[in-house]
């Protein structure tokens, strides 16, 4: 019961490094995955600007501007 928790009070910007750490990704997997995890849900709009954060932030990278997959970027420093 507690990883549920810990899952649940998770912002969901984390959630997705999560998902992403295990491969890359289109935004139509991750939202099936954190919907499916999650008791609440997380709409499309909200779910595209958390990734769009994260590539501003160099986080998360992007295949194609379009219909692409997302993957952690590589060569990040946390420094």
């Amino acid at each position: 019961m507690q990883v549920k928790v810990h899952q649940v009070r998770m912002p969901p910007a984390y959630r997705l490094l999560e998902f992403l750490s295990e491969g890359p990704q289109t935004s139509s997997e991750l939202h099936e995955k954190i919907n499916n995890e999650l008791s609440n849900t997380i709409s499309v709009s909200n779910l595209s600007n958390q990734l769009k954060l994260l590539m501003e932030n160099e986080l998360v990278s992007k295949e194609n501007q379009r219909g692409g997959r997302y993957s952690l970027a590589k060569n990040k420093s946390y420094s």
